[in-house]
């Protein structure tokens, strides 16, 4: 096999190629093939010519390139078609707007690695911010692959032609067998760090520090969640309790002061309809309650207790005190009222019946309402015992609710812990094979660029 060679420039527009030292030993040859094929295909090939592959969005100034270098080359350059028989790719740059999705796209087609690339920004004549776009374009193919992280552009402009980029091409290639021996073994070392950097393993390990310290802490933090919602619900609603309890008491003294004796008598029955009323309300009022944690829960369903009715009133000293003070103010009126009469001697005799009737009708009076006042104290008195009965009942209905709303609850963050839990150890199981798969590659990597450098200092 002919020894390979290199083309090299020897004026403006003129190239020479000049002869390479002889194809490397099968062994180093291998490994070269291995971790840069192109170079090895143009070792193996014998006919010294560089093959170019240019690259680039299809727009007019990467159709142009194309045909200047096709154009420029002569001797021992060629512009090839398919970027696989390409020795190195120009990659074609706008230099009016920095590049994109499609460039980036286009460039990992054309030019994976470890394929040289050269970069043309072109049409810089034409665009005064081409520097702003190029330090642009620097910094993001640094970030897309580590390969580019000291890439240079190369402005391209009408009067610049393209002996540039082909000097910066011909810059690429190696000039000699050891040349592709450095380069491949650059290519190893930097692999081999790579590796040894892992960042995916890196990015497992701290997924997995993070499952296992937050592990069991959602858990109590949702309790404490759960305990202070309740704990708020039950001031709200026994707060409500109260306030519905001195509502119905306050209605039920109202209608008591303005009630007659017929309806002081059927007063219980009115009190037992307030009551059942106001429970019904109070009802509506835990159920929304529970319904703002997440709970839908109705009431017992029991109807509410009805109060007895009151006992009687006991007759004692005050009423026998009451008909006594009648009548002897019935009388005292009455001997007033009928005192014109006794001037008339004939008709001071009649005069001492009528005072006794009229001393009678009084005390009748004030003792009939000294007693329906009485009933009403007493009614009142029996309201408010009866209004501080259907309080205590609420309250325990509210609290009772709030209890199985609160374990209801709490069987929800028990069963998420729960769930969490188990989701968190399925996954570190599965970080933790990942990581021992990640770790028997990387080991087999490492193994095999040690094999391979050590191939290439033997040859």
């Amino acid at each position: 096999m002919d020894a390979p060679h290199r083309a090299r420039a020897v004026g403006p527009g003129a190239w020479a190629v000049t002869a390479l030292e002889p194809v490397p030993p099968p062994a180093v040859f291998d490994v070269v093939e291995r971790w840069n094929p192109r170079a090895a295909r143009r070792l193996a090939r014998g006919d010294g010519a560089v093959r170019l592959f240019v690259a680039g969005p299809p727009v007019p100034f990467t159709h142009e390139l194309r045909r200047d270098l096709d154009a420029a080359g002569g001797r021992g350059v060629e512009v090839v078609d398919t970027a696989g028989r390409a020795d190195v790719v120009v990659m074609a740059l706008d230099g009016g707007s920095p590049l994109g999705r499609e460039e980036l796209s286009i460039l990992d087609a054309a030019a994976p690695a470890p394929a040289d690339v050269v970069f043309v920004l072109t049409r810089t004549e034409v665009h005064a911010n081409w520097r702003d776009v190029a330090e642009r374009d620097r910094a993001l193919l640094a970030g897309h692959d580590a390969r580019f992280e000291q890439v240079e552009l190369h402005p391209l402009s009408t009067d610049s032609a393209v002996e540039r980029v082909l000097a910066a091409v011909l810059a690429c290639l190696p000039g000699s067998v050891d040349d592709v021996v450095d380069a491949t073994r650059a290519a190893i070392e930097r692999a081999a760090r790579h590796v040894r950097a892992d960042t995916d393993a890196a990015a497992l390990r701290d997924e997995r520090r993070g499952l296992v310290a937050g592990r069991g802490t959602g858990r109590s933090e949702h309790a404490t969640a759960l305990r202070s919602r309740v704990q708020i619900a039950k001031v709200r609603l026994l707060h409500d309790v109260g306030a519905r309890a001195r509502t119905l008491a306050a209605t039920a003294r109202a209608e008591i002061d303005g009630a007659d004796r017929a309806e002081l008598a059927g007063f219980p029955k009115r009190w037992n309809e307030l009551v059942r009323d106001a429970t019904v309300d109070v009802d509506a009022a835990a159920t929304a309650g529970l319904a703002e944690l997440g709970v839908t829960a109705a009431g017992s369903g029991r109807p509410p207790t009805e109060a007895e009715p009151p006992e009687p009133r006991h007759r004692g000293v005050e009423d026998k005190l009451t008909i006594a003070v009648g009548a002897s103010a019935g009388f005292g009126l009455g001997r007033l009222a009928v005192s014109p009469l006794s001037l008339v001697p004939v008709l001071d005799l009649a005069t001492m019946p009528v005072a006794l009737a009229l001393g009678a009708s009084a005390a009748w009076w004030i003792s009939r309402a000294r007693g329906h006042l009485a009933d009403r104290a007493h009614l009142r008195q029996w309201v408010g015992d009866s209004s501080a009965h259907a309080r205590s009942e609420w309250e325990q209905a509210v609290l009772a609710r709030l209890l199985e709303a609160e374990a209801t609850l709490a069987g929800r963050v028990t069963n998420a812990a729960r769930e969490q839990a188990s989701s968190v150890s399925a996954r570190v199981a599965e970080i933790d094979a990942e990581l021992r798969r990640l770790e028997s590659v990387r080991a087999g990597k490492l193994a095999a660029c040690e094999r391979d450098l050590h191939t290439l200092a033997a040859g």
